[in-house]
């Protein structure tokens, strides 16, 4: 009687697969096509242009009754205290510092810094890398906001992109990152964005006297 049942079912089972094959997966004519996504062909650095700026591009992109909000066209910033005359500036003068050489002279000179994973170096035991405007060859490009500027920093020869948004708000400066704008490239992943990291920085040469 056991066996019957057990028979019965399989029996059962073979139907209703077929009756589904036929009914659903329509027919059944050899085998069924793989389709994979195209990858997209790896980035060359040295096809990728640099893109030179010109530092003294500045224009005003906002102002209320204590602050003035400017952006150069290589989306480094300067806030102009109205009141007193005092600037807050982004890209400190790099050529007042002749012991800045190499990875931090780029840095000063680039409006953000980015850390970031690389899949293709992950078996050499470097997890994090950081890159600056210089090293990705930054392609930039500034739209107007209201009370600001939208700068979008395109990192070609990373395949990454991201958008900073900066604003006067009632006499202080917002700075934000959106992450629904971060663009990532197959096998880099972002870790990290430092906007401006040296807005605000003070240069030896503009000390009056020794101590801080």
């Amino acid at each position: 009687m056991f066996r019957r049942i057990v028979t019965g079912l399989l029996l059962l089972a073979a139907v209703a697969g077929a009756a589904y094959a036929l009914g659903f997966a329509g027919p059944l004519v050899g085998k069924p096509e793989l389709r994979q996504a195209g990858s997209p062909p790896p980035i060359n650095p040295a096809s990728i242009q640099r893109i030179a700026y010109n530092p003294d591009s500045y224009r005003r992109m906002a102002e209320d009754g204590r602050l003035e909000l400017l952006v150069n066209d290589a989306g480094h910033i300067r806030v102009r205290d109205k009141q007193g005359d005092f600037v807050w500036r982004s890209d400190p003068d790099t050529r007042l510092e002749p012991d800045l050489k190499g990875l931090w002279k780029s840095n000063a000179d680039s409006p953000f810094m980015l850390d970031y994973v690389d899949a293709a170096k992950q078996s050499t035991g470097v997890l994090i890398n950081t890159a600056n405007g210089s090293d990705a060859k930054m392609k930039t490009t500034i739209a107007p906001v209201e009370g600001g500027a939208e700068l979008t920093f395109d990192l070609q020869t990373l395949g990454i992109r991201f958008k900073t948004v900066v604003r006067l708000k009632n006499g202080y400066l917002e700075v934000s990152v959106p992450s629904d704008q971060i663009v990532e490239s197959a096998g880099k992943q972002v870790v990290s964005v430092w906007p401006f990291p040296f807005f605000g920085a003070v240069q030896k040469q503009a000390l009056q006297r020794d101590g801080y």
